[in-house]
C-alpha cells in the first residue's frame, strides 16, 4: 500500500499576494451577484413565436411539476416547433 503524503491542492500552493487578489475577487462578484438580484420582469418579444416567448412560457410552466413536461409539448405544438426526432424539443 502507498503511503506517499497526499498532493497539494492546487490552490494551497499560491503565494499569499495572488491568494488573497482571487479570494477579493471572488468575493466581490458574489456580493454583485446578491446585489444585482435577478431581472423583475421578462422582456416578452413582441409578434410570432419565439424562443424567448416560449422560454418565458416554459417558466411559468415550472411552477407546475406535475404538468410541466405536456404543457411544454402542448406550447412547442402550439407554436409550430419541432417535435421530431425527439432531440429537436426544447
Amino acid at each position: 500500500m502507498d503511503r506517499s503524503p497526499p498532493a497539494p491542492a492546487r490552490l494551497s500552493t499560491l503565494p499569499p499576494a495572488p491568494a488573497a487578489l482571487l479570494l477579493g475577487a471572488t468575493v466581490l462578484l458574489v456580493l454583485a451577484g446578491l446585489l444585482g438580484g435577478i431581472q423583475p420582469e421578462r422582456r416578452v418579444a413582441p409578434g410570432g413565436p419565439t424562443d424567448l416567448n416560449l422560454y418565458a412560457r416554459v417558466i411559468d410552466f415550472a411552477q407546475q411539476p406535475s404538468t410541466f413536461y405536456a404543457s411544454v409539448v402542448a406550447e412547442q405544438r402550439r407554436d409550430n416547433y419541432p417535435l421530431y426526432p425527439f432531440v429537436t424539443v426544447r
